[in-house]
């Protein structure tokens, strides 16, 4: 515990067309040139992965992205695969690993994120920012239950020790996600049996906190009050209020279809989006979280007549899951994926937009949205035959051309249990990252300010 308490401290203080009605008349021409993109790099090695009809089938790749105000970014990825590749019942193993990329100095060497600590095939479940780098959160299986540890890098000093945060007999899950808050604070909230707990590490490791008593995590999120919401499979989400008390309120929604998508705004309170499944119809909405628990009105973004969904739901076949990111600048983007398009809908000033469909898009997998403190929007999508493919659109204007960012082979995108979608993250001036897999490389590429 002193280690790893010299390992927070030190981080925290090293310094400062479409498938439905309602789409958006098209805006004002002179749209931004298409995204720029340096030449993609290997940051990671996403192994082999375990072949399909292999219990809990799983792919290595990148898992969590995150880039700070200054431009450097952080990035968790996993290394996937049998100890015996030709015997599909050897022992699977799952590591995770680690890279950071400073700026003026590029990518770090690729590092494993419980090295040190005792345990081994681990995973990660987070990353947080600190004032000086990032914490990355790992979990491993350890005798009769599972640790949970952190690793730092500071921009300064680099990579620090791995610390176990605690090792907890009684789970036996790697349900688990990591986060700082706004003052680089880090959580952990993990299932223990059928509850969800969350801890708190505050210079010495806090109690832990019952968030649900019933039911396993899906999403955790922190905004910039140093508030934090969990939010659970059925929709309900937990708001942990200033005097330490969690407050369980229930999105205004009806029957859940996919997991309810939840992200922080940086000045206080959060922003949802979900998917409903109602006859043959999915309906897309949106929604706030205030910092006292209460919803704001639910809007409706889209409906739209569903494909068929595979039973096992491979979501390299169709994903219709919203993917929800927020600006500096407070407001929201929600994107996702009808049978041949992708649609966007923006949020500002407390109001949803009418739904845009990219235009000339034909999506393979899952979109990746971002937005800098302007609003510009960056979008992010893999493409039929191999590669991804970027576009940006301004507030009132066009959308950008394409860019191409890969021509390589397809990255694998979201393969039932653990697979890894393509990630973007973008920091509140611009400066944007993307990383995906390649085959067995995790590749990482980055678009300058604009």
């Amino acid at each position: 515990m002193r280690a790893l308490t010299a390992l927070i401290s030190l981080t925290l203080l090293c310094g400062c067309g479409s498938d439905g009605p309602g789409l958006q008349p098209a805006p004002s021409p002179t749209p931004l040139a298409a995204p720029a993109w340096e030449t993609p790099v290997q940051v990671a090695d996403a192994g082999p992965g375990y072949p399909v009809g292999t219990l809990y089938h799983q792919t290595g790749g990148p898992r969590w992205l995150s880039v700070d105000p200054a431009g450097n970014a952080f990035l968790a990825a996993s290394h996937a695969g049998l100890v015996d590749p030709s015997n599909r019942s050897s022992t699977r193993r799952q590591e995770a690993w680690a890279s950071a990329f400073g700026s003026g100095q590029g990518w770090s060497a690729p590092v494993r994120l419980s090295a040190g600590a005792g345990v081994g095939n681990d995973d990660p479940n987070g990353i947080g920012l600190t004032p000086d780098g990032a914490l990355f959160g790992w979990v491993a299986p350890v005798s009769g239950g599972r640790a949970f540890g952190l690793r730092g890098f500071a921009t300064r000093t680099g990579w620090q020790p791995a610390g176990t945060l605690m090792t907890d007999p009684a789970s036996t899950t790697s349900q688990s996600f990591a986060t700082t808050d706004s003052t680089g604070t880090p959580s952990l909230v993990y299932l223990e049996g059928n509850r969800t707990l969350a801890v708190r590490h505050t210079g010495v490791l806090g109690s832990p906190e019952t968030v649900f008593d019933v039911g396993y995590p899906t999403a955790l999120a922190a905004d910039g009050a140093a508030r934090l919401a969990v939010a659970r499979y059925d929709r309900t989400v937990a708001l942990r209020l200033p005097d330490g008390r969690w407050l369980q309120t229930a999105a205004p929604a009806g029957d859940l279809y996919t997991r309810l998508s939840l992200a922080g705004r940086p000045t206080s309170g959060f922003v949802a989006a979900w998917a409903e499944l109602a006859g043959n119809e999915i309906s897309y909405f949106a929604s706030s979280l205030d910092a006292s628990g209460s919803w704001g009105p639910p809007t409706l973004l889209f409906t739209v007549a569903p494909p068929f969904v595979d039973p096992r739901f491979h979501a390299s076949e169709y994903d219709p899951a919203p993917r929800l990111a927020v600006g500096a600048d407070g407001g929201a983007v929600v994107a996702w994926r009808t049978r041949t398009e992708l649609i966007v809908s923006r949020e500002t000033g407390g109001s949803w937009e009418p739904i845009q469909a990219v235009p000339n898009a034909t999506p393979a997998g899952a979109p990746a949205p971002a937005l800098d403190r302007n609003g510009t929007l960056l979008l992010l999508w893999p493409v039929e035959g191999g590669g991804l493919v970027s576009a940006q659109r301004a507030r009132g204007q066009s959308w950008s051309p394409t860019s191409r960012l890969t021509t390589s082979s397809s990255p694998v995108s979201g393969l039932t249990i653990g697979g890894s979608d393509p990630l973007l993250a973008m920091n509140g001036d611009g400066t944007a990252f993307a990383a995906w897999r390649d085959g067995e490389r995790v590749m990482a590429a980055r678009s300058p300010r604009r």
